[in-house]
């Protein structure tokens, strides 16, 4: 049930995200979410878009060194404490969090936010088990 990310490595200059999220949209591409980490020489741009398969093959046609892995989404009540809550049940759970960042759109009222861990399945039945409402593919498409 986990999404599916795509991790690009871009120059650390200027536009560079600009060209890519350009790129995405010229080819019917949406994003969902986007974040950077980043060090002197390059950064690594990861990006949840509407469809992973398209946004990829357009990416690697300009010459782009990108790849797709597994995160997992959940929606979280958008209320002081909403997410500590979820990141406490995770903790507890054994979950350590490698990296997060939320999607641009909100779920019913509430936050959402993508998490990358070493155990997809594991986080997914942690938040189940809690009811946390766990977003699949299907549902970052219609967000």
């Amino acid at each position: 049930m986990s999404i599916k990310q795509l991790s690009v490595f871009v120059g650390n200059e200027k536009g560079s995200i600009a060209d890519i999220a350009e790129m995405l949209s010229n080819a019917g591409v949406n994003l969902r979410a986007m974040t950077v980490a980043d060090t002197v020489d390059f950064g690594i741009l990861r990006l949840i878009a509407d469809d992973t398969s398209r946004a990829l093959s357009v990416l690697k046609n300009e010459g782009i060194i990108a790849g797709v892995t597994d995160a997992t989404a959940f929606a979280v009540p958008d209320e002081p404490g909403g997410l500590a809550r979820v990141l406490r049940i995770l903790s507890e759970g054994g979950v350590n969090i490698e990296y997060m960042y939320s999607l641009f759109a909100r779920k019913d009222g509430k936050a959402c936010i993508v998490v990358r861990t070493a155990d997809c399945a594991k986080t997914e039945q942690i938040l189940k088990d809690a009811g946390i409402e766990v977003i699949d593919g299907d549902g970052v498409k219609e967000l």
